[in-house]
């Protein structure tokens, strides 16, 4: 058996779901400490699965854990994974307009609250990709962010808190349950991005205790990830629900 890191997950994701013509579901595997994964048995195994809306119909929902606080802002000047401008100025100044005076005594604060995230072209809804902020000079006046960008892209400045992921995966259950109507769940599959749960909310189970309250009781499976797969996109600090019908 051999097994292969794939640098670029998110290019995979699209080429996957276009040439199969799917709607993709899914997560990249993550582990809860640095113990190493090992394979040491070859053979058959299971690594996923294939539904036909023939035989079961399937809705997916997603909620975010981010919220933005800033309006859409351009990439103007940018290198690799680091922005130097946003709509013409410094992006460290544009940054710092955004958040206020909150983190001006100590910006290591900001690791792990404020993050990037890139709007979805074409969709229909608020929907996009968030992305880790991994470096800022307040004397170059840039910031680095977890993924490579180009001039002319969009961004939002967003947070991380628990209050807003509760509240979108309220808004997330209560539309998928609109769209389920009378009809009766014969199971599902949630997967949480690993900085949610118990690393988010006091209690470990909150996701699944809004899930049931919503939806009430159903046969439930899922996993903990490291980037959250729904549609051809991998997301961040999400979490993906589909039900089976």
């Amino acid at each position: 058996m051999q097994i292969r890191a794939n640098r670029q997950p998110w290019r995979a994701i699209k080429n996957l779901a276009r040439e199969t013509n799917s709607y993709l579901i899914g997560g990249l595997t993550a582990a809860s400490d640095e113990s190493p994964h090992i394979s040491d048995q070859s053979g058959k195994a299971i690594s996923g699965a294939l539904l036909s809306p023939e035989t079961c119909e399937i809705l997916t929902g997603l909620s975010q854990g981010c919220s933005p606080i800033s309006e859409t802002l351009t990439i103007t000047k940018s290198q690799r994974n680091i922005i130097l401008e946003l709509d013409g100025r410094p992006a460290f100044d544009v940054l710092l307009d955004v958040t206020g005076k909150e983190f001006l005594d100590n910006l290591q604060k900001m690791g792990g609250t404020i993050f990037v995230a890139f709007p979805i072209p074409g969709s229909d809804k608020a929907d996009y990709t968030v992305r880790n902020l991994v470096g800022l000079d307040p004397q170059n006046k840039v910031i680095a962010i977890s993924e490579n960008i180009s001039d002319g892209d969009k961004l939002l400045f967003c947070r991380r808190d628990k209050e807003s992921a509760v509240k979108d995966m309220y808004r997330m259950s209560e539309d998928l349950k609109r769209r389920i109507g009378e009809k009766q769940i014969r199971g599902g599959i949630y997967i949480s991005c690993a900085a949610r749960g118990p690393n988010q909310f006091p209690d470990s189970a909150r996701e699944l205790d809004i899930i049931t309250e919503t939806l009430g009781d159903f046969p439930l499976a899922g996993f903990y990830a490291n980037g959250e797969i729904s549609r051809d996109e991998i997301y961040a600090y999400t979490g993906v629900l589909a039900v089976f019908l």
